[in-house]
């Protein structure tokens, strides 16, 4: 319906605001963010595979220590 086509539109702007404030200060973040869509499909799971495997590991460590 219209209007989630409208909410959705409005939350793909304000992460894309998001992504650029954050990628002007880390230029690693800016490269990836400009490589992304170019990147084929294998390449894209693989980041994101190591993106979790990273945050996973980080966040169970908290756990315990809490």
């Amino acid at each position: 319906n219209g209007k989630s086509e409208a909410k959705l539109r409005n939350s793909e702007s304000a992460l894309t605001q998001s992504l650029h404030e954050i990628a002007e200060t880390d230029p690693a973040l800016a490269r990836v963010a400009d490589a992304w869509p170019k990147l084929p499909e294998p390449i894209r799971e693989a980041i994101l595979a190591l993106v979790e495997s990273s945050t996973k590991g980080k966040s169970r460590r908290r756990n315990r220590t809490r």
